[in-house]
């Protein structure tokens, strides 16, 4: 695979967050009418959404350091599918909570490994051309 078409994979997983975020704000006021709760009580899936993201990536270096990039992002990857969809289901608001924490877990440590990449890639494009 060439270097090109890993930066634009990588750039297409780090677009994944904000869309991520960005589309479930919309969500908010209907998930509190949905599960019948106060809207506060619904921003609590972003609040843990965005701790999970940040735990993440102090988490997500050391074991990629361990086991190398590629398994830890896939597990990432895979983890973030399964979680989306399945908070789509969530029979109550703490379901909801738990799901969306572990997916900002998911989605940190994809963003986290998926930047690095992205440096590591544009350092050996750099470190290999001529001039």
């Amino acid at each position: 695979m060439s270097p090109t078409t890993i930066l634009w994979l990588i750039a297409g997983g780090l677009m994944l967050q904000p869309l991520s975020t960005d589309l479930y704000l919309a969500s908010l006021p209907h998930l509190a009418t949905d599960f019948g709760v106060t809207p506060a009580a619904v921003q609590q899936t972003l609040s843990l959404f965005v701790i999970g993201f940040g735990t993440a990536q102090l988490v997500s270096g050391p074991l990629s350091d361990r086991f190398g990039r590629r398994p830890v992002l896939m597990i990432d990857i895979l983890l973030y599918s399964v979680l989306e969809f399945a908070s789509a289901f969530a029979p109550s608001l703490a379901v909801l909570l738990i799901l969306r924490a572990a997916f900002g877990f998911a989605m940190g440590g994809e963003w986290g490994i998926g930047a690095s990449l992205a440096l590591a890639v544009r350092q050996a494009r750099a470190a290999a051309s001529v001039k």
